[in-house]
């Protein structure tokens, strides 16, 4: 079944259903919940950007259904100091809140977001993080060279989540390709083979990581 004879006539028929019932337009569809609010949720005001608590500064808040045992510390993003709000992205979003135009705060490594009143267990997740990992490629992947493509514009994004700022020396099999800031991604041009893959930081940390390329 494709798309258009199956998925498109299902979620056809459920908007239309759903119009009817949020518009009050039909007896059959009374006012109480689809379903009874289950005991072991509560609803809280959170964070819409990280998720957590809201705290007093966070700019977008939203209500939500969460467990009621889920960790209930404020968001430690958002902060209010005598520069205005700031929000301290962790690693892992660096690189897409640069592309996306918003702005960044000073990096917040583990004694910054202390220094901000985060909570010691917030803190212990920030200081366990490894200090480098190489989120593309993704372990043991394989990757296929496309022969209808030219092959300039088949290329691998080399990416890490780093904890601090500054450049990344990549090197594949064993010879130099490029250096990117940490915040980055350095595209490297697909060749064929078993390659190993190593990053490595001005502290000289590395990490690495092994692709198939056919």
């Amino acid at each position: 079944s494709s798309g258009v004879t199956g998925a498109g006539p299902i979620f056809n028929a459920v908007m239309l259903a759903a119009e009817r019932r949020l518009g009050g337009s039909s007896p059959a569809f009374p006012d109480a919940p689809i379903r009874p609010v289950p005991g072991n949720v509560v609803e809280r005001e959170i964070c819409a950007l990280s998720g957590m608590a809201a705290n007093a500064w966070c700019p977008l808040r939203r209500r939500e259904w969460i467990g009621a045992e889920a960790p209930s510390q404020p968001c430690h993003w958002h902060h209010l100091s005598d520069e205005g709000l700031l929000t301290f992205w962790p690693p892992e979003y660096r690189q897409w809140a640069r592309t996306q135009g918003l702005d960044e705060a000073p990096r917040a490594r583990a004694r910054d977001v202390m220094a901000y009143g985060a909570s010691s267990a917030d803190d212990r997740r920030v200081a366990s993080r490894a200090p480098l990992t190489i989120v593309s490629p993704a372990a043991d992947s394989t990757y296929l060279i496309d022969p209808t493509l030219r092959r300039e514009f088949q290329t691998l994004p080399l990416r890490v989540v780093a904890s601090t700022s500054g450049p990344i020396e990549w090197t594949v099999s064993g010879r130099a390709v490029g250096t990117a800031n940490a915040d980055a991604a350095l595209d490297w041009p697909l060749s064929t083979g078993r390659h190993r893959i190593v990053a490595r930081d001005r502290q000289g940390r590395t990490a690495e990581t092994m692709v198939t390329v056919r």
